[in-house]
């Protein structure tokens, strides 16, 4: 069967959640991996028109491929309008989304220009449309989130995030000096001056890996001798690097994304599902899912001195909360749960 996933994610280096799906199903299936985005194009005004919820120059052009398909497996809010042609073309649908994207898109739409944070009426009007294309033209849809599922009214299908750090060789052996670690995009909204505050406060290094494009947050980074940066990298030589840095380190976490809007508020993050594979307990705040993992015994909140403080001396301590992690993961996300219910979807 020739399965093709089309993506607005990064293949270089590739997406941890695509790089799985692509790898899980080549085991059985032709895949291959179709990318929008990319160069500039005048012909791109054309995405105005629907506000830059959806990507219709590349849906365009993309549409002559689908017939060469025979499951078409969509990636994103941006590109669904893509399964109206899939449907029409008598192929497979499969529609997946990893946030709660209208939200996210508005909110980063009032950011580009203000005057559109006053029209609150386009999240209805795409949280419609993308219920009825979802469910009109894919014949599955898949969200990594219980928010996300309430929101679909439970006719999705939940497939959590599986870690690309399970079963890597962290020991995160408790005896080891501490260290505070960040994963991913690194922002005002993801919580990175609060996460600067913490490492000072506390005193010990900060590795960070990701991508940090506020100019004054990289002015800040560089400025600290303690604290160390690193660009996104593949979840390949990302793991070669924790293998490394956890001979010398015991690594605790650091989650603190705000609840800028309805998504950041509700979904799962993907950083707090590593830390868990891991072994490394989380310093989070109150935010629902990471606040559920804490209360599961996998960390702290970032108030909690005399926690906090514990987790960084008391290697028993340690021992037990890096168990915890390890055992939450185990029953909620692995990837053996993965890919037994994504063959289950694909089949």
């Amino acid at each position: 069967m020739k399965i093709f996933i089309f993506t607005p994610y990064s293949l270089d280096p590739m997406h941890p959640r695509l790089e799985m799906l692509r790898d899980i199903l080549a085991e059985q299936h032709d895949v291959v991996v179709l990318r929008a985005g990319g160069k500039r194009n005048p012909l791109k005004v054309i995405n105005y028109i629907f506000f830059n919820f959806f990507d219709m120059y590349d849906i365009l052009k993309f549409s002559n491929r689908i017939k060469d398909c025979d499951v078409l497996f969509i990636q994103d809010l941006s590109l669904l309008p893509t399964a109206i042609f899939g449907h029409l073309s008598g192929r497979k649908v499969i529609y997946e989304t990893l946030d709660h994207n209208v939200s996210l898109r508005f909110y980063n739409l009032g950011k580009k220009f203000r005057f559109l944070r006053n029209f609150g009426f386009l999240i209805r009007v795409f949280s419609w449309l993308e219920k009825t294309m979802a469910f009109r033209f894919a014949d599955k849809v898949i969200v990594n989130s219980e928010a996300l599922m309430k929101y679909f009214n439970g006719r999705a299908k939940l497939l959590y995030y599986s870690s690309p750090f399970e079963g890597m060789d962290v020991n995160n052996t408790p005896d080891l000096k501490p260290a505070f670690l960040y994963l991913g995009i690194f922002s005002e909204e993801k919580g990175a001056h609060e996460v600067l505050r913490l490492q000072k406060k506390y005193g010990i290094p900060l590795f960070i890996f990701g991508d940090v494009r506020d100019e004054t947050l990289r002015s800040s980074i560089a400025g600290n001798v303690v604290v160390h940066y690193k660009e996104r990298m593949s979840p390949g030589a990302l793991k070669e690097e924790m293998k490394k840095l956890s001979k010398d380190h015991f690594f605790v976490g650091i989650s603190l994304t705000k609840p800028a809007h309805y998504s950041y508020e509700t979904q799962e993050s993907n950083k707090d599902i590593d830390y868990l594979a891991m072994g490394a307990p989380i310093v989070g705040n109150s935010r629902r899912p990471t606040a559920e993992k804490i209360s599961a015994g996998c960390g702290v909140f970032a108030g909690d001195e005399s926690g906090i403080k514990k987790i960084l001396t008391d290697p028993q301590e340690r021992s037990r909360a890096a168990k915890r992690c390890r055992q939450h993961y185990a029953q909620r996300y692995s990837g053996d749960i993965f890919r037994k219910r994504l063959f289950e979807l694909v089949e």
